[in-house]
């Protein structure tokens, strides 16, 4: 389903989206849109968020942040494990 394109200037072919296919280089500037991966309702998604461009993506901050590199049940757990110890 490709369209082979020879008037933009890039010589190659457009995807069905109108997307070049070839590898296009990525600025700081480049509309989340253009990303691979990021269709029409993410990008919605995204915009309502405030991100509009790869630099607002890479500088989002989430909300919230759980580690879950943590891992303690409650039989394992007590209010000193977590505790630094004064070591001299």
């Amino acid at each position: 389903m490709h369209a082979t394109v020879a008037a933009a200037g890039f010589g190659g072919r457009l995807c069905a989206d109108g997307i070049n296919e070839l590898s296009m280089p990525l600025t700081l500037t480049t509309e989340v849109r253009m990303i691979k991966g990021v269709g029409p309702q993410r990008a919605e998604l995204l915009a309502k968020r405030g991100i509009f461009t790869l630099e607002d993506l890479l500088l989002y901050l989430p909300f919230r942040y759980e580690d879950a590199s943590i891992s303690a049940t409650s039989r394992t757990f007590s209010p000193t494990a977590f505790t630094p110890s004064a070591r001299a």
